[in-house]
């Protein structure tokens, strides 16, 4: 009998069998999977060989020693079988309504991260309908060419994807070879080319597919990475030469039918989500899917038997810090992280939430803080969570566990794209048996992106000082001392020591960049680059710069895609030529600092600049969907703060000519996102473009009707209307329409919908201002519209209400300076 810890290593068998309690593991179904299954008629589903004779033999397809299944099918497609049936009524008899083999129950009782398959069949929906609440996910089946629909979907759903289509759709919507695919930009081979992004960079369980030789995935395979979970390929038999090469291109051959391996995988799942679980987490029946999701989610910060450094990284050299500094006593101790411990550990209050926001300019030590921090609350023995940032938060999941193991703190690091769910968890019931303790971090930049999520509760806010104290300036002279990195004060006194610090205002930045050798991080960066020769170097560089500007690192599975470089050659680089510039992390790869990263991308010039920009966002474009915006993935967050009119105007300093043109290259990618037409639209509006603006803003109308795209209309429509009023014209049509708008935006969501308040008042009121020579017409037209929505700001929920307080102050403030204006 077929014993998979048997086959595998124990530290292999381990860490698979870790990683399938934990819903990790990506599936790809070849033809070997459909074994034993059956059709309509009780026949056996055909393999790549047996369909390729059939559909020769039905549609008499010329001979050829060289016919394959993509040739035969493209052959027959106009054809009439023998018995007068077309190719795509012959593909549904055989491959719909079939009889799945027994192995699907127990394989749809196992959580899977994504399913992929490159069979036509429907075994998988059919054994899923007849599981029924026996199986672990609901599925969400779509063929290759169709897009995700995830508004009813959960957070644990399961996505299925035929890579060659389904049997029930148009033969046209049938291809057999995925490789052509895997690198098109084109929107509606989205889903083949994530595949070929996905395929090298996740944990993957190949069931029945021998992927070399039967389907030109080649080069696909070959792009595998190295990774601490296995991949494994299970085919029934597997020859020598096979066998090396799925070994030498990161596969784990197991020669088993599909069968035993997965019932072999079952028998020893429950032992292993046991395991997993903390004590007080354990359930009778298994592991419980909130635990599961919350284990997806965070990260705990522990103290491992033994620390792991990395010789590459340098604190002291301006690297950012990571957990290992904090274990090795190298992040000195600030006053501020005292008085965050002491709030976040306050326990005088039973069931009252403890959160702390603390935001800081670039280079303030926000992530020193962070682990410092952690570390002490370690030594005070609580738990520590660090949100991972691969998705959303599940307030369900992390209640879950906060319910049942209360002393647990919880880190939330570029807290502002998470504004959504941190609202959500502030908001909820869910905690009012224990206390959530949470610790949110943010650039000084984005603070007020997060600020009006959690106006209204008990969030305590502080701000990393920019100059450090003569006390913080004395730790951290100590730590230099004791890690021998005092630099160019090695044989100073005390008393200069602190003078250095004085010179430079007691800022960390600039006095860290004169430390180590005196020439600052700036001058230390462009010594490097200019070392740095090969043209793969400084394309990656100047992608990874952009990211690490946008405030990510650049994941893993695009950097191929996105740079053109293989994921092996950019192994190499890092090693050798970028080895002093750029590092890996969980996920991807960023610059030693996200401030270095951005001095990358500052050092290239403006062509270099926008070939990343489109490239990045080319890259990305297949990987943003409607599970994708849903889950707030890593690439919807990038692609959202790279679209940002804000950001690229930024970037290209107000040039309106390149940003417009950068839509327009990012257009085929993007077409179907109301997000990219919003943007496009509003950058328009800034470049006194109006009609384009008015269009683009309607196209993202049409692609999704909702209180963005309406606000957007708005928005176009007053900054028009402002347009006007500086030219001496009172732009009557303009701004009714534009208030129509955002009416419109109100009406179709009016709880916690701040937008249109936000855009009628700061932009009427500019029309005012503009508009003085003519203010008493102006005004008898706008006190209508006024009253209107002073009123609605009264009858808003009590959240909206909060939200709106800044906003009404300054209302009142614009009433009293236009007389007339009622409050």
């Amino acid at each position: 009998m077929f014993d998979l810890k048997t086959v595998l290593s124990a530290e292999q068998f381990n860490s698979y069998m870790e990683a399938i309690a934990l819903g990790k593991y990506m599936v790809l179904l070849g033809a070997g999977a459909s074994y034993t299954s059956r059709n309509r008629y009780g026949d056996e589903i055909p393999g790549t060989i047996k369909l390729t004779d059939n559909i020769t033999r039905e549609f008499q397809v010329p001979s050829s020693v060289n016919a394959d299944l993509k040739r035969v099918f493209r052959y027959a497609k106009d054809k009439q079988g023998r018995n007068g049936r077309s190719l795509s009524h012959y593909m549904v008899d055989n491959f719909t309504q079939t009889s799945p083999a027994d192995w699907y129950q127990d394989f749809l009782q196992i959580n899977w991260k994504m399913l992929w398959s490159l069979n036509v069949d429907d075994c998988v929906e059919v054994a899923h309908r007849q599981l029924g609440a026996k199986a672990r996910q609901k599925l969400f089946s779509i063929s290759w060419h169709e897009s995700a629909k995830a508004s009813s979907a959960q957070k644990m759903d399961l996505l299925l994807v035929h890579l060659h289509g389904k049997a029930r759709s148009s033969v046209e919507n049938m291809i057999f070879d995925v490789s052509q695919y895997v690198s098109s930009v084109k929107e509606q081979y989205r889903w083949l080319k994530v595949f070929g992004d996905d395929f090298p960079h996740n944990p993957f369980v190949i069931l029945g597919a021998g992927l070399i030789g039967e389907f030109d995935l080649d080069e696909t395979i070959s792009k595998r990475t190295k990774s601490d979970i296995p991949s494994l390929i299970v085919l029934k038999d597997i020859d020598p030469l096979s066998r090396d090469e799925y070994e030498r291109n990161g596969l784990i051959p197991i020669e088993a039918n599909v069968e035993d391996f997965i019932q072999s995988t079952r028998e020893y799942l429950y032992e292993y989500e046991m395991k997993i679980q903390p004590n007080l987490l354990r359930e009778a029946n298994g592991m419980n899917e909130s635990f599961r999701l919350f284990s997806q989610q965070w990260k705990e910060l522990k103290i491992p038997v033994r620390i792991i450094n990395d010789k590459k990284h340098d604190l002291f050299a301006g690297h950012a810090p990571d957990w290992s500094d904090a274990l090795n006593g190298k992040i000195s101790r600030r006053a501020i992280s005292d008085e965050i411990i002491i709030e976040l550990t306050d326990e005088s209050i039973s069931g009252q939430n403890h959160v702390v926001f603390v935001h800081g300019a670039p280079f303030s030590g926000k992530s020193s803080l962070k682990y410092q921090v952690s570390k002490k609350l370690l030594d005070k023995n609580y738990q520590v969570f660090e949100l991972t940032g691969e998705g959303s938060i599940d307030p369900e999941a992390l209640s879950y566990w906060v319910n049942r193991i209360p002393k647990s703190i919880f880190i939330i690091d570029n807290a502002a794209d998470f504004s959504r769910e941190i609202e959500t968890m502030l908001s909820s019931n869910l905690f009012e048996n224990s206390s959530l303790r949470v610790l949110l971090i943010e650039r000084d930049s984005r603070r007020d992106h997060l600020r009006s999520s959690i106006v209204g509760f008990e969030v305590k806010i502080k701000k990393i000082p920019e100059k450090l104290s003569r006390n913080d300036v004395k730790l951290l002279l100590s730590s230099l001392k004791t890690h021998k990195a005092l630099g160019v004060l090695g044989a100073s006194s005390d008393e200069e020591k602190l003078k250095f610090f004085a010179e430079y205002d007691n800022k960390l930045f600039s006095t860290m960049a004169k430390l180590s050798d005196g020439r600052g991080f700036r001058h230390r960066i462009e010594d490097e680059m200019h070392v740095v020769t090969s043209r793969s170097a400084k394309r990656l560089l100047s992608v990874v710069g952009l990211t690490n500007f946008l405030g990510y690192a650049l994941p893993s599975n695009i950097i191929a895609s996105s740079t053109d470089i293989s994921p092996k050659e950019v192994d190499h680089l890092i090693e050798t030529e970028l080895g002093d510039l750029v590092t890996k992390i969980d996920g991807g790869i960023s610059a030693h600092h996200r401030i270095f990263g951005e001095l990358f991308f500052d050092m290239t010039d403006a062509d270099q600049q926008q070939d990343a920009v489109i490239s990045l966002g080319i890259s990305l474009a297949p990987h943003v969907n409607s599970f994708a915006i849903r889950d707030n993935s890593i690439h919807y967050r990038i692609l959202r703060s790279l679209m940002s009119y804000k950001s690229l105007l930024t970037i290209f300093n107000n040039d309106y000519d390149r940003v417009l043109s950068i839509y327009e290259t990012l257009e085929e990618a993007n077409n179907w996102n109301a997000r990219f037409w919003e943007q496009r639209a509003l950058c328009a509006a800034e470049a006194r473009r109006f009609e384009k603006a008015i269009d683009w803003s309607y196209i993202a109308l049409d692609r999704r009707t909702d209180h963005y795209s309406l606000n957007t209309i708005g928005t176009v429509r007053m900054k028009w209307a402002l347009d006007l009023v500086g030219n001496g014209f009172w732009p009557s049509d303009q701004y009714q329409k534009a208030v129509q708008a955002l009416n419109d935006a109100y009406e179709h969501h009016k709880d916690s919908n701040e937008a249109p308040f936000v855009t009628f008042f700061n932009y009427t009121n500019s029309i005012l201002e503009k508009g003085r020579p003519a203010e008493s017409l102006i005004v008898s037209e706008v006190q209508s519209w006024w009253t209107l929505w002073m009123s609605r700001i009264m009858i808003s929920d009590e959240r909206t209400r909060i939200k709106l307080e800044p906003l009404l102050l300054k209302v009142r403030k614009y009433g009293q300076a236009h007389g007339t204006l009622t409050n």
